[in-house]
């Protein structure tokens, strides 16, 4: 995001700085991004993760010691209604009732291999419906939009148009 943003409200910056998608409800975040997928906000002089800003701006307090946790599992989506409060080991469940526990030597949770996200943005380039991939590989539309935008994988996407 470019531009002086004195003088904007923190809602007001906060609007700006994401897009909605239609299909899934997900407003993604465009804002600034963290490592693990969270974006941030710049309020105040501190830095909350714009879900929980999300939160706590649209639907109230976060109770000390709780976590804000996704329904849609879309790290980087701030739509206040797909928040929810929960337990460090309410969101360790979630993960592994959802299959998103820890995998592979790195501990990542990846569910794509190179070659599904290759084939992914190539369905997408080719015009596919964004819900059948995203049904096809067993991910969310918002992930698939995430992968053919370049914001997830962007290292496969600078190799697919090689």
């Amino acid at each position: 995001m470019a531009g002086d943003m004195r003088g904007i409200s923190a809602i007001d910056r906060f609007e700006m700085q994401y897009i909605p998608v239609t299909e899934s409800g997900c407003w993604l975040w465009t804002g600034y991004p963290e490592k693990d997928g969270y974006g941030y906000i710049c309020v105040d002089g501190k830095r909350p993760k714009a879900h929980r800003f999300s939160y706590e701006t649209f639907i109230g307090k976060i109770p000390e010691g709780m976590s804000v946790l996704h329904k849609c599992d879309v790290s980087c989506c701030v739509n206040p209604s797909h928040l929810f409060i929960g337990t460090h080991k309410d969101n360790m469940r979630d993960q592994k009732n959802k299959g998103r526990t820890l995998l592979g030597e790195k501990g990542s949770n990846v569910k794509l291999k190179e070659e599904d996200v290759l084939k992914i943005i190539s369905a997408a380039r080719s015009g596919e419906p964004q819900s059948k991939i995203a049904k096809r590989f067993g991910i969310s539309q918002a992930s698939v939009s995430l992968i053919h935008t370049g914001k997830n994988w962007p290292h496969i996407q600078r190799k697919s148009l090689n």
